[in-house]
């Protein structure tokens, strides 16, 4: 695929089934079992998912930057208010009587953790270790929204008048962070930032003609196998427990992969492109937070005494049900409150557009792209 063409795309397709493979693997390793598939390291799904948010926002704010001469941080904010919180603020109401009133799950830990997770801290419950705790899920949130706070804010906004130190301070961010994961204390609160911090190099290494250039190599076959070959031996070898200096190569691999995946012509039409994994990708933020739902039901639908047979039945009921329920909310909520926080975050364009016209050029991301959320 030519730069052009990468800059001309409206929709990534082939991300959405990268989408799909990253919360099957969450849901896998959610699962009662059975126990070889918890061997594929399922919690890197949500690796998986920070490379991908960091690369998709970052590229989604540099083509808005071109089209429209500045990235409206309002409108931005808007946008993403509307795509996380309403869908996040529905599943943690229906988790309060399931939890509360029908037991599925520590009513007490629950009720310690509600408060963080009705505030901008969702994570607290789950980074101070305080055991397995309903809804800790939405730990990454807490992850992404100052994320998508700050790096615009930082990116786009202070550093508009010095473009080029952009990509210097997401490397120098990421070595930071790196060079956390070595630091216990700060390692659990700080380093999934790296993650996303490295999406966001994809994205503006990928951006410029002269750097998409010498990484379209990482889109042919003599780079993608071996690529593919290391991150999945680093998935699995984490679930043995990896050395701290080698956890950030796991990143590293996935977002090479991820390169791959975006330049290579075949991306578009192939297994990642496939309508299923497609469709599971686009409801993966719902997916992500009620797949937990469906597994404890299911859980109590089949009995653990049934083997490894029922745990395979216990897996694919729960997966079924929590589909079944997220294509009621991607319809019914997830896709009118994209649509309004889009039409919301139009207006404010719009308005500073009467008072400070801007020159426009530069294709637009829209699709899948814009509708990323872990």
């Amino acid at each position: 695929m030519s730069h052009a063409d990468f800059r001309s795309l409206r929709r990534f397709a082939a991300l959405d089934g990268v989408r799909a493979i990253a919360v099957l693997l969450v849901v896998i390793t959610h699962s009662r079992g059975p126990r070889p598939l918890h061997y594929l390291g399922g919690w890197n799904g949500v690796t998986i998912f920070f490379v991908l948010s960091g690369f998709l926002i970052t590229t989604l704010a540099l083509r808005e930057e071109e089209r429209s001469g500045r990235l409206s941080l309002g409108s931005f904010y808007v946008r993403r208010a509307f795509r996380i919180l309403p869908l996040y603020l529905l599943v943690l109401s229906l988790y309060i009587p399931i939890v509360l009133v029908l037991k599925m799950g520590d009513a007490g830990k629950f009720s310690r953790a509600l408060p963080f997770y009705a505030s901008p801290l969702p994570e607290i419950p789950f980074l101070t270790g305080g055991g397995h705790v309903p809804f800790e899920i939405s730990w990454s949130l807490g992850i992404e929204e100052k994320f998508y706070v700050v790096w615009p804010l930082i990116a786009f906004g202070l550093l508009f008048y010095w473009r080029r130190a952009r990509l210097p301070l997401a490397v120098a961010l990421a070595a930071a962070l790196w060079w956390a994961e070595l630091t216990p204390h700060a390692s659990r609160f700080v380093f999934p930032y790296f993650h996303i911090v490295v999406g966001c190099i994809i994205a503006l290494l990928l951006h410029k003609q002269r750097s998409y250039d010498r990484l379209r190599l990482l889109g042919r076959s003599v780079a993608v196998v071996p690529l593919l070959i290391a991150a999945v031996a680093l998935q699995i070898w984490s679930a043995f427990g990896l050395p701290a200096l080698i956890v950030p190569v796991y990143t590293l691999a996935v977002a090479a992969l991820l390169v791959g995946v975006i330049v290579s012509t075949r991306a578009s039409t192939g297994f990642l492109a496939r309508q299923p994994l497609v469709y599971i990708g686009t409801i993966s933020y719902a997916l992500y937070l009620t797949h937990q739902l469906g597994l404890g039901i299911s859980e109590r639908l089949v009995p653990a005494r049934a083997g490894w047979y029922g745990d395979i039945s216990s897996l694919a009921i729960g997966l079924a049900l929590a589909i079944a329920l997220c294509a009621l909310l991607h319809r019914w909520v997830e896709t009118p409150m994209i649509a309004r926080g889009r039409r919301l975050g139009g207006v404010l364009n719009a308005r500073k557009g009467k008072n400070e016209p801007v020159a426009r050029s530069g294709p637009a991301v829209a699709g899948s792209a814009s509708r990323l959320t872990v």
